[in-house]
């Protein structure tokens, strides 16, 4: 099934939407029917003390310069949004740069 993409930004965080319908979002929503949200985020603290040749003293390995990916399970995508940066603090350095809505499963 191939489904077309649409991007927005919430709080300057570019989160990609499925072209699901307002009506099938709203009766998902409804139904208690979440989605998942695929984040790539990096740590910017941990990036700017290795661009710098300085020595990482952050709690976080240096694999943190690079993206990684989370994925969570929310109605919406601020909640996805929130539930990363509860995971992954904002205060401690990490930057969310992209979120995707994945397809929802087949019905």
């Amino acid at each position: 099934m191939n489904i077309g993409n649409k991007k927005i930004y919430i709080n300057g965080i570019g989160v990609t939407l499925n072209s699901r319908t307002k009506a099938e979002i709203e009766r998902d929503t409804e139904a208690g029917t979440f989605s998942r949200y695929e984040a790539r985020l990096y740590n910017k603290n941990v990036r700017a003390l290795l661009e710098n040749g300085e020595r990482n003293d952050t709690l976080w390995a240096d694999s943190w310069a690079d993206p990684h990916y989370e994925t969570v399970t929310a109605e919406t995508p601020e909640q996805a949004i929130q539930m990363i940066f509860q995971k992954f603090p904002e205060k401690g350095g990490f930057v969310i740069t992209d979120i995707i809505e994945l397809e929802p499963p087949e019905r």
